[in-house]
């Protein structure tokens, strides 16, 4: 018989032995497993969520999405009825990046984010970098976020976070911090234009 083999480490012999060409080395699948098992899985994605990840879009998402949605240089508006939910460790509703991708960002409906784990960070809005737009929560507009720490962590929760230069967005930022024990935080925004620098709340418990 002529059959192709390879060496693979063996944990139980503390060696090196000869096994077939299909054998896993070290718990790892075969090169040929791989290979299928991601053609498979790239058959049932499909198009429908490759066009999920793209950040080309340029039309008005209408559909519910539970993935990243991301454009490049237009401005977002969540309309009177709609709404985003961020949910994870880390949730961000809407997150605007540095120039040239910083544009306006106006809310008519609802923006949540709760976050929840061992030191949870929940953002309603957050601009990094230097960021030039504007940001309008229209009065049928609300930004709510809960962020809830676990263990010796601890929640943090911003309505509007600023992170780098920007001018023209305000911040509102509600913290808490709760070692060995759990803590939360909530971040509610007010109805109206945010145009000035509201005044960071510390709670210490």
């Amino acid at each position: 018989m002529n059959k192709s083999h390879r060496i693979v480490w063996s944990d139980a012999r503390n060696a090196y032995i000869v096994a077939g060409e299909n054998a896993s080395a070290k718990g790892k699948p075969s090169s040929v497993r791989k290979a299928l098992a991601t053609a498979i899985a790239a058959l049932f994605m499909g198009p429908g969520l490759a066009a999920a990840q793209s950040c080309e879009g340029q039309n008005p998402l209408t559909d519910a999405q539970t993935s990243t949605q991301c454009y490049e240089n237009v401005d977002v508006t969540v309309a009177a009825g709609g709404s985003v939910v961020a949910t994870g460790t880390t949730a961000i509703g809407v997150e605007v990046q540095a120039a040239p991708y910083a544009r306006n960002f106006a809310n008519q409906g609802t923006l949540e984010a709760d976050a929840e784990g061992y030191n949870a960070y929940a953002y309603g809005v957050l601009f990094e970098g230097r960021v030039s737009g504007s940001v309008v929560n229209a009065s049928t507009g609300t930004v709510s976020v809960s962020a809830t720490g676990q263990g010796d962590g601890y929640g943090d929760g911003y309505g509007v976070l600023i992170r780098g230069i920007s001018a023209g967005v305000s911040q509102t930022r509600a913290r808490s911090r709760c070692p060995l024990r759990t803590s939360r935080a909530v971040a509610t925004g007010t109805p109206g234009l945010m145009a000035s620098r509201s005044m960071a709340m510390w709670m210490e418990r």
